[in-house]
């Protein structure tokens, strides 16, 4: 976000357009509804339509505040989201975990992401969110849940970033035959 919000990546200028723009994570810095509001007229300057999705930095409450209008948030609990409007289906993750360096995708918030995926098990899927979650795994390790090489994994790809890290999973074995999908990353390491 911070090259973007530089004017470093001219996301208004890409060839070909982008449909849509997913923030993920770490909007602000100290969560405060200043930050907010000086974040927001900066996004819409965005010349598509965007996505949020908080961070570890991020305060939930503020963030649903400044993007009240975003109809796709709900008015409380998780701001976790899905987005059928594209063909790709997009999943958006709350990995918020107040007061923590971290974020978390812990048994509730997988319970709810195996739902959405049971829902459209024959749609292409790519979810989103933070990259500081640590996410439980199965066999323990740090890989994102929502990709697997198993074969009945529904998630066609993951994408997570954060103000300090942007990471890109992407599971072809399981891509729909001829799906393409273009995803460039603006990595803000500041």
């Amino acid at each position: 976000v911070g090259q973007v919000l530089r004017g470093e990546v001219p996301v208004n200028a890409l060839d070909p357009r982008p449909n849509l723009v997913l923030v993920t994570g770490d909007l602000v810095n100290e969560a405060t509804p200043a930050e907010y509001d000086r974040l927001r007229p900066i996004l819409d300057r965005l010349s598509m339509p965007y996505c949020v999705i908080p961070g570890n930095h991020d305060s939930r409450e503020a963030l649903r505040a400044a993007f009240s209008d975003h109809a796709y948030l709900p008015k409380d609990g998780y701001l976790h989201y899905v987005l059928d409007d594209f063909a790709v289906r997009l999943i958006g993750l709350d990995t918020h975990d107040p007061g923590k360096p971290s974020g978390l995708l812990d048994p509730p918030r997988l319970a709810w992401l195996a739902e959405r995926l049971d829902e459209a098990k024959d749609r292409p899927t790519m979810t989103h969110c933070d990259g500081s979650a640590r996410p439980v795994s199965s066999r323990g390790g740090e890989s994102l849940p929502m990709i697997d090489t198993n074969p009945r994994s529904r998630a066609a790809a993951a994408t997570t970033g954060s103000r300090s890290r942007n990471r890109f999973e992407m599971c072809t074995a399981i891509a729909p035959r001829g799906a393409t999908v273009r995803i460039e990353v603006a990595n803000d390491s500041t």
